[in-house]
C-alpha cells in the first residue's frame, strides 16, 4: 500500500471579507489540506496584507502556503512555497 494522495488546496480569488479567512480556517480544521496555495487574480493591491493572515492561519494548523506567481508577495508574507505557472 502507498502513501494517501496529498491535497492541494487553491483559494479564490479574496472576497473583501473576514469570510474569506474563516472559509480558509474552517477548511484547514477539517484536516487532510497538505498545502494551501494562494492563488489571486485581482488588482486590489492587498496581496501581501492577505498572504500574511493567510500564513498565520497555516502556520496555526501546520499547513505551508504558497503563493502564486507573485514572488515578492511569497517573500514579504514568510510562504513556504511559491508556485510559478
Amino acid at each position: 500500500m502507498g502513501r494517501r494522495p496529498l491535497l492541494y488546496a487553491v483559494t479564490e480569488g479574496f472576497s473583501g471579507g473576514e469570510g474569506f479567512f474563516r472559509k480558509v480556517a474552517e477548511a484547514l480544521e477539517g484536516g487532510g489540506v497538505d498545502i494551501l496555495q494562494y492563488r489571486d487574480l485581482g488588482k486590489h493591491g492587498r496581496h501581501a496584507e492577505i498572504a500574511r493572515r493567510l500564513r498565520a492561519i497555516c502556520s496555526d494548523f501546520g499547513v505551508p502556503l504558497a503563493i502564486d506567481d507573485e514572488p515578492w508577495v511569497a517573500r514579504q508574507a514568510g510562504a513556504d512555497m511559491l508556485h510559478l505557472g
